[in-house]
C-alpha cells in the first residue's frame, strides 16, 4: 500500500488492541473513563502528519488531557478535522515539472492526511459504541444519522453529560485514589498515569482540578516514600529561581520523571558492586529469601496449630473443672451419714446389762468390768460415742459394714480388722 494511499475503516480497526470487557447496566463516569483510555490507545495505532509523537491522540484526548501524556502542543489545526483540500491541486503556479509533482504529493498527503482523522474518528466512535449495552447504544444512533462524520470528542462529551454525574463522596473518592501509596520501584510513569486518570475524572465531572491541585497531591505521594529529600529539596528550591517557574503538570512530570530515574539508576550499582551484604549474587539473594519466607511460613502455621490445640485443651480442661467444682459443692451440702447399731446388738447390750443389775455387781466392784459396747449403752462403763462431725475425714468411697463410710484408704469391709456381730464382709456402698 502506498504511503498517501487512504486507511480503510476496516483496516484501521483491524489494528486496535483487543477490547475490554463491556461496560453492563447504566455507564458511571467511572466506566466510561476507563473506555475512554482504551480508546486512548486505539488512536496512537495510526500515525498521521499532524503529530510525529502521539499520532492521533488528539482524536481521543481533549486539549486539557493531551497534556498528561505529553508536552507536545496539542494539534489544534487538525481538530475537528483539518481544512478540505481541492481532489485536483492548482498547477498554475508550477512553472517546472518538478513544482508540479511536488505540489501533487503536498496536495495528496494533505488529502489522506483528513480523510485518516475522519476515518480514526468514526473507528473510534464504533468501538466506544460497540462497548455499551445495547439500550444506551441506541439512544446515540439517531444522532449519529444526523452526523454521519462523528468527531468521538463530541460523543464522548454527550455521554458524559447524560450519565456522568457524580456526587460530593464520588469526588472524593477519586481524589483519594490519586494519593493513594507508590512503591518507587513501579517508576514513575504509573504515578504520573494515575495522577491523569483522577485529573480526568474530575474533568469529565465538570469540576476540573487546577494543575496546582495535581501536583500537591502527587508531591505527597512521592514524599510519603521517603526516598526523595533531596529531590524534593530541589523542587522546593525552584521556587526562588528568576524569572519565576510556572509549575505546571508538564514541568511537575519533566522533573521528577528524571528525578526519580535517576536516584534509581543510581541506587542499583550500590548493591551490585559487592558493598556490605550485597556480594551475594541477585539469583543466590532471591533464592534465600524465598527459602526464608518458606519456612517463616511453615513455622508459623505449625505455632499457629499448637495454639489451637492448646486452647482446645484449656477448655476442655476448664470444663472439668466445672464439673468437679459442682460435684464437691453437692458432696459439702449433704449431711453426714448417722451409723446405727445392729438390731442383734441393740438386744445383746439390753440382755446384758439386765444380767448384769440382776446380780447386784456393778463396775465399782472390779470383779466384772463392764465390757464396753460397739455402739453405746446405758452401762456406767460403756465409752459414749463421740459426736459425729459434719465433715468426712477421709477422701475416698471407701465402706464398711461396722464402721460406715468414713474410713481410711485401706479399710473396707473385707479388710475391716475390728468387726462387729452382724459384720458382712462384702458390705459395700450400693450392697
Amino acid at each position: 500500500m502506498s504511503a498517501l494511499t487512504e486507511t480503510s475503516l476496516t483496516s484501521m480497526k483491524a489494528a486496535f488492541p483487543a477490547a475490554p470487557d463491556p461496560i453492563q447496566g447504566i455507564p458511571t463516569l467511572a466506566s466510561l473513563i476507563d473506555l475512554m483510555l482504551h480508546i486512548c490507545r486505539c488512536s496512537q495505532t495510526q500515525k498521521t502528519p499532524a503529530s510525529a509523537r502521539m499520532n492521533m491522540l488528539f482524536c481521543a484526548a481533549s486539549p486539557g488531557l493531551y497534556s498528561f501524556f505529553t508536552s507536545e502542543a496539542y494539534p489544534a489545526s487538525f481538530f475537528p478535522f483539518p481544512v478540505e483540500v481541492d481532489a485536483i491541486p492548482d498547477f498554475s503556479t508550477c512553472t517546472t515539472d518538478n513544482e508540479r509533482e511536488t505540489l501533487k504529493a503536498t496536495n495528496a498527503r494533505a488529502h489522506k492526511t483528513r480523510a485518516d482523522i475522519v476515518t480514526m474518528n468514526a473507528a473510534l466512535s464504533d468501538v466506544f459504541l460497540a462497548n455499551l449495552p445495547k439500550a444506551i447504544r441506541e439512544t446515540y444512533e439517531p444522532i449519529r444519522m444526523k452526523q454521519p462524520n462523528t468527531v468521538f470528542l463530541h460523543m464522548f462529551d454527550w455521554f458524559i453529560a447524560k450519565y456522568g454525574k457524580t456526587t460530593t463522596e464520588d469526588r472524593e473518592e477519586n481524589r483519594q485514589r490519586m494519593a493513594a501509596d507508590w512503591h518507587p520501584s513501579d517508576g514513575f510513569e504509573p504515578l504520573a498515569t494515575r495522577l491523569f486518570i483522577g485529573a480526568s475524572y474530575a474533568s469529565a465531572a465538570r469540576y476540573p482540578m487546577k494543575d496546582r491541585d495535581v501536583i500537591d497531591i502527587g508531591l505527597r505521594v512521592i514524599k510519603r516514600c521517603g526516598m526523595y529529600s533531596e529531590e524534593y529539596k530541589g523542587w522546593i528550591a525552584r521556587e526562588n529561581e528568576q524569572p519565576p517557574i510556572v509549575e505546571t503538570i508538564d514541568s511537575f512530570k519533566e522533573y521528577w520523571a528524571d528525578a526519580i530515574a535517576l536516584v534509581n539508576q543510581t541506587a542499583i550499582p550500590a548493591a551490585q558492586h559487592g558493598y556490605g551484604m550485597a556480594t551475594m549474587d541477585d539469583d543466590a539473594s532471591v533464592a534465600s529469601y524465598s527459602e526464608s519466607l518458606a519456612n517463616f511460613g511453615a513455622a508459623y502455621a505449625a505455632t499457629q496449630e499448637s495454639i489451637k490445640n492448646q486452647a482446645t485443651t484449656m477448655a476442655a480442661m476448664q470444663g472439668q473443672l466445672a464439673n468437679i467444682q459442682q460435684f464437691c459443692m453437692a458432696v459439702n451440702q449433704q449431711p453426714p451419714p448417722t451409723i446405727y447399731a445392729p438390731p442383734q446388738q441393740q438386744q445383746f447390750n439390753k440382755r446384758r446389762d439386765k444380767r448384769n443389775s440382776g446380780s447386784g455387781v456393778g463396775n465399782g466392784g472390779g470383779i466384772f468390768p463392764q465390757q464396753p459396747t460397739w455402739f453405746g449403752g446405758n452401762g456406767a462403763g460403756a465409752q459414749q460415742p463421740k459426736p459425729p462431725t459434719p465433715y468426712k475425714r477421709w477422701e475416698n468411697w471407701n465402706y464398711c459394714s461396722t464402721h460406715g463410710g468414713d474410713v481410711d484408704d485401706t479399710h473396707t469391709s473385707m479388710t475391716c480388722g475390728n468387726r462387729g456381730p452382724t459384720h458382712n464382709p462384702n458390705a459395700t456402698r450400693i450392697s
